[in-house]
């Protein structure tokens, strides 16, 4: 039997409302309304998700939930689901599962599909930030503390709010910067707007996701600041899962060494997949192991200071660890790659790369609620 696979994205849905979530499921699988099966149907039903934060056990709940109605509904479905759910124990292995990187992965796609940098560019001296919505904490408090200590000048850095917009940010103003006058807070903003990373805006990826990019802005720098998409909020909870989203995936791509803003064990997490950290260079190598979010980006900035200097100190030493960096993510690419190629072969639905190059960028199209693609 050969199964005609169809594709469901299921990040959106998991983040809806439970209980029309789970009627809605329910009605499409019963009435074929999106999902075009029914009870005991010979197609193959591959649930996709591929946001790597998830901030707590209910959404892993509803998951689960969705395997429940599958399994009543007689229903073959098999699941690609971040590794983040291997990684911090949330989701147990089986037949039905198979865990991959999913943004490493859709990184190395897209990044491939553009030009991009090719070199250490070690004849500059200027780092390089793209926080993109800086009204997140870690962002706007880092871009602080490097105006404070007067490192704006040693970086090219984008923000793509206007003065209007930033002086409506009342519940940032009164919350983060409630140690600055108003004179100090109208000096702060009025360095910020700068819009560099928009390039040809494409509908079909999610806002936000960093594609397409400014290749000249990797070529004109020496090393990224990434500010990862928290620093924070997973502290509040009993567990904290250190996600690596693209926004490092794209620097590492790109040939840039990298300084990781993100949420405590980022960095250690990285090292335990392989990779090089670049955090030798730097004047506290353990600045992601800090409890704090707040002494952990105060830190962080001490480290900017010096980085490119250090970095050009130790030419053969980084370049070696970036080229390194690029060689092994491509390696873990290719070989989920082909565990994704053996985990359809068994269903035999004739799926070669090509296609599922194409079920990957599938991926990041904002679909709407359970569209199939075919």
């Amino acid at each position: 039997m050969v199964y005609t696979p169809h594709v469901v994205s299921i990040t959106s849905v998991l983040r809806r409302d439970e209980e029309v979530f789970y009627n809605t499921f329910a009605e499409n699988i019963e009435h074929k309304k999106n999902i075009e099966v029914s009870s005991g149907s010979d197609k193959l039903i591959v649930c996709v998700d591929e946001s790597p934060n998830f901030y707590d056990d209910k959404k892993v709940k509803r998951f689960l939930k969705i395997q429940e109605i599958l399994v009543e509904k007689k229903v073959k479905a098999k699941f690609i689901l971040d590794s983040v759910f291997l990684d911090e124990s949330l989701i147990s292995a089986s037949e039905d599962v198979v865990f991959i990187n999913l943004w490493r992965l859709l990184s190395q796609k897209l990044v491939s599909k553009q030009q991009n940098n090719k070199k250490v560019n070690f004849e500059k001296k200027l780092g390089l930030f793209l926080p993109g919505r800086i009204d997140r904490f870690n962002r706007l408090v880092l871009l602080k503390k490097l105006f404070e200590r007067n490192i704006l000048n040693k970086i090219i850095w984008s923000c793509h709010y206007s003065l209007e917009e930033l002086n409506a940010f009342t519940n940032v103003r009164n919350t983060w910067f409630i140690d600055y006058t108003d004179k100090q807070w109208q000096a702060f903003i009025q360095v910020l707007p700068n819009v560099l990373d928009i390039q040809n805006f494409n509908k079909d990826y999610f806002f936000g996701c960093g594609f397409p990019f400014n290749h000249k802005l990797y070529e004109e720098t020496i090393f990224s600041i990434v500010s990862e998409s928290d620093v924070e909020h997973y502290a509040r909870l009993d567990y904290g899962p250190a996600t690596i989203s693209e926004k490092t995936w794209k620097a590492m791509l790109n040939y840039h060494p990298f300084i990781l803003v993100g949420n405590k064990g980022s960095v250690s997490k990285l090292e335990k997949w392989g990779y090089k950290t670049f955090r030798e260079y730097m004047l506290d190598p353990n600045y992601n192991d800090i409890e704090s979010p707040h002494k952990r980006i105060n830190t962080t900035a001490k480290n900017i200071e010096n980085f490119a200097k250090n970095l050009i100190d130790n030419k053969v030493m980084v370049d070696n660890d970036v080229k390194h960096n690029i060689q092994l993510c491509k390696k873990h690419c290719q070989n989920e790659k082909q565990m994704l190629f053996n985990f359809f072969s068994q269903y035999n639905t004739n799926l070669g790369f090509g296609v599922l190059d194409d079920i990957l960028l599938g991926l990041i199209k904002a679909n709407p609620l359970l569209k199939v693609k075919n």
